[in-house]
Parts: structure tokens; C-alpha cells; sequence
């Protein structure tokens, strides 16, 4: 997923605008993901995310609230594939809308019969529930939308928890609780043996980061997200009975060119999954060139894509008429619920991190993810 961290913007004029040729929310329309997305995806090339594209995610993810932020997960070298992750924070007001907390928005009731998205809604009033294991120890999740649902009608995301600052002695007891809550009864108690296996063995530097469930896909096995040194790997992965075979080398040692500690993605259920994934960020900004210019010279991806995915980083904004410039100290997480409400919204576009996708008998995946940040300025007296 993502550790975003808000840039700090520079300063923007007076005027009321949509940067780089964005559609301008009408000032009664609600902020939605689909509304932030028309803002941020505009002055992003073709190339990379088509007009068609455009469309099947924006109609998708139209009934949601805005969140916090968005992940682009775009394959490369292959096909085009692309999927949606939504961010939301602890404390976010979009919370409420899928916990079915708000006034006067919720989630269509269509998508309410749904037992994935029941079982959504669950975790949501648990994790804001204060005093409560989620509200404590999880500082985000994610919403992780394929494309094949994006265009169903009826989105169903995978859900992914946030690991990352949760205490060593809070690990088990989350897991137990995401398993209630997400994967098939019958098969928790086989789930949550051999994912306690795996917690039991991590190395001293390990850091898990985060749990997910591919709700859509196949809710007996969790997807379990773990940092580790790169040379640390391998061990790791033949310890816990994974095929770490000359193809998962192969990637591991291009991993280490780049970055000095990766995130594994392994699927844990009554056995381990044979898919894994390799995570890797760059040591630095100004190394992503590189980077990609080496995932080309491997065949992982196209030269347009390449420059396709180093063109994404920018700024986009909508400014109301204002006396005063953005000011970092003015701008928060939190969308309002209208844009009326809006007095600045800041887009922030970011390369995040790549992941290298290693399936036995069958040639490498690279998939890049590009992060989305967006950051508001409400209005003092809202327009009536």
C-alpha cells in the first residue's frame, strides 16, 4: 500500500480553478472518489491510463466517499491492467459514510445486500469504536477495487489493514480479529495456524505491513505484507516452506540494486500460496529513472511506460476566490461532504513503489503503484 506523507504545496493564486483542463465539481456536488479522481487523472498521459479506463473507474467508484487517498495499480510489459486502492485514516470523515455512521450519505443499498460489503461496513463501526484493538492500533485502511469489479456495477473491493505501527503484542490479536471478520469460518482455525507459524519465525528486523483479504477472490487465504532486509529473503522464504526458485534470485537480486529492504506479499492459508510478490521503493527520489530504466533493459515494461510512469509525479488544484494563498498550515486530510464546502484542494500525484510478481512456470510480472494525495482547505463561512 502506501506511506504517504503530505508534500507541502506551493503556493497557489486566488483565482477559482481546475488545473490542467479538469472538470470543476459543481458547487452543490458531493466529494466523491469519483470527483477527486477527474481532478487528479486529467493531466495524466493516455499512454498510461486510457480514456476508457478513465470512465469504467470513475462510474465504479462514483457511490463512494473521497477518502484519503488513491493507489493506481497499473501492470507493465503485459497487457494493460489497471485497479483502484482507496485510503482511509482513522478519523476520517469518510469513515462514517461506510460504517453507515453519516447523516445523510451511505453506500447504495444495492451494494448493501452484499456480504462483502456487510462484512465491510462491520469493520468500519469496530475500527471507530474508541478503546476498541482496531482504533488503537490501525491507522489506515484500504479499499483495493480490481478493474473487472470497477466495471461490474457492483464493486467489491479486497481489504487491506494497516500493520505498521501496531505493537509486537497487538499482531496476533489483530489477525484474529481480521479473520473473524473477513475469511470463511471454515477456513479460519487452518488460516490462522499457519499465519501464527509464519509470525512465530519472522526475523528480528522483520516489520509486518499489511493483512489483507481478497474478499472478490477467495475469502480462505490472507495476504500477509512483511518488510525485510533483502538479504534476509531468501532464507526467509525457504523457511517457511515457499519455492524460492531461480526466477524469485533473479528478482530479488534486481530488487537489490534498487533498495536495501523489500516487502514480500505472500498468500497464507491451509498452504502458501505459489504467487509472490516483491515490493520495492527506490533508496531515493531521483533513483526512480534508474530504476526503471533497469526494469526496462529486463523486458518488465515498455519505454512509454517507463516514461509514461516517470511523467506522473505533479500538482493539481481548485482555488476559490480567496485573500489569502495556500498555506501549508491551512490544508488537512478530510474532504468536506460538498464542494461548496471547498475553499482549496490540493492533488498531490507520486511514484509509491513497484512490485515484482513471481508465479511459478510463468514469465515475471512488474506492476507499478502511483499515489494520489489530496489535501483541503474548507471554507470559514460555507456558500449557502
Amino acid at each position: 500500500m502506501s506511506d504517504f506523507q503530505p508534500e507541502t504545496p506551493e503556493p497557489i493564486g486566488r483565482s477559482f480553478f481546475a488545473s490542467d483542463g479538469a472538470r470543476t465539481p459543481g458547487i452543490g456536488e458531493e466529494c466523491t472518489a469519483a470527483s477527486v479522481w477527474r481532478l487528479a487523472i486529467s493531466p495524466v498521459a493516455e499512454t498510461l491510463i486510457s480514456t476508457t479506463d478513465r470512465r469504467v473507474i470513475e462510474r465504479g467508484i462514483a457511490p463512494l466517499p473521497a477518502c484519503s487517498a488513491m493507489i493506481i495499480e497499473r501492470s507493465l510489459g503485459t497487457a494493460p491492467c489497471i485497479d483502484l486502492s482507496l485510503c482511509t485514516i482513522r478519523g476520517d470523515g469518510s469513515n462514517a459514510v461506510l460504517a453507515g455512521y453519516h447523516r445523510s450519505r451511505d453506500l447504495p443499498p444495492s451494494w448493501l445486500t452484499q456480504p462483502v460489503w456487510r462484512s465491510i461496513r462491520d469493520h468500519y463501526r469496530h475500527w471507530m469504536q474508541p478503546g476498541s484493538m482496531l482504533h488503537e492500533n490501525v491507522p489506515s485502511t484500504w479499499l483495493e477495487f480490481d478493474y473487472n469489479q470497477l466495471a461490474s456495477g457492483c464493486s467489491l473491493p479486497s481489504v487491506f489493514v494497516d500493520f505498521r505501527t501496531a505493537t509486537a503484542d497487538s499482531q496476533q490479536p489483530l489477525c484474529d480479529i481480521i479473520l473473524a471478520g473477513f475469511v470463511a469460518p471454515a477456513a479460519r482455525a487452518m488460516t490462522g495456524a499457519a499465519l501464527h507459524r509464519i509470525l512465530s519465525v519472522l526475523p528480528r528486523q522483520a516489520q509486518p505491513q499489511f493483512l489483507g483479504v481478497m474478499l472478490p477472490r477467495d475469502q480462505t487465504t490472507v495476504r500477509f505484507c512483511v518488510t525485510l532486509p533483502g538479504s534476509e529473503l531468501m532464507a526467509f522464504a525457504a523457511g517457511i516452506g515457499l519455492a524460492a526458485g531461480d526466477e524469485m534470485g533473479r528478482l530479488v537480486a534486481f530488487s537489490a540494486r534498487h533498495t536495501v529492504a523489500t516487502v514480500l506479499h505472500v498468500d497464507v492459508g491451509e498452504r502458501l500460496g505459489e504467487t509472490l510478490g516483491i515490493e520495492l521503493k527506490p533508496r531515493d527520489g531521483e533513483d526512480w529513472a534508474p530504476l526503471m530504466s533497469d526494469l526496462h533493459r529486463e523486458g518488465l515494461c515498455t519505454a512509454t511506460e517507463r516514461d509514461a510512469v516517470l511523467g506522473f509525479p505533479g500538482r493539481s488544484a481548485i482555488v476559490r476566490n480567496s485573500s489569502a494563498p495556500i498555506a501549508t498550515a491551512d490544508l488537512t486530510l478530510g474532504s468536506p461532504d460538498l464542494w461548496r464546502d471547498v475553499d482549496a484542494c490540493v492533488i498531490v500525484r507520486s511514484l509509491n513503489h513497484l512490485k515484482l510478481v513471481c508465479r511459478p512456470n510463468r514469465t515475471p510480472v512488474a506492476k507499478a503503484y502511483l499515489h494520489i494525495g489530496y489535501l483541503w482547505r474548507k471554507r470559514l463561512a460555507p456558500c449557502r
